[in-house]
């Protein structure tokens, strides 16, 4: 005999939006869904019933896109206590760029993250 599986809803009725250029914290007590919400905004929840749309400069956003202009650090470090700041997103970049693009050009594009998020004078 088997026993049908109930549906739970995790999230309902979210909505909200990041300014351009800017970064985005999103903020809540445990258990309150942070991790589900990312986790199916970044493609990442490949079971269940997924309801809504995620929209990007005023369309709806395919997985690509998201992937490409959005970065996504779980609670959990992946980095070294020890690796400044430079080395971390070097450790990133190196990780999510093509092969085909240089070493030299990821360390410019490194340069000009550290300069967009204001980080200039702690990565000295």
């Amino acid at each position: 005999m088997s026993i049908p599986k109930e549906s739970l809803e995790l999230l309902n009725d979210i909505n909200g939006y990041a300014v351009p250029g800017s970064i985005a914290v999103l903020m809540g007590s445990t258990g309150a869904g942070k991790t589900t919400l990312m986790d199916v905004i970044a493609g990442r929840k490949p079971g269940g019933k997924i309801a809504g749309k995620i929209m990007l400069n005023g369309y709806e956003a395919s997985d690509l896109a998201i992937r490409r202009c959005t970065g996504y650090c779980e609670q959990m470090d992946v980095y070294s206590e020890a690796a400044t700041i430079r080395e971390a997103l070097a450790f990133s970049s190196f990780l999510r760029q093509d092969a085909s693009i240089s070493y030299a050009k990821k360390y410019d594009l490194i340069d000009e993250c550290i300069e967009i998020l204001g980080l200039e004078d702690i990565t000295k």
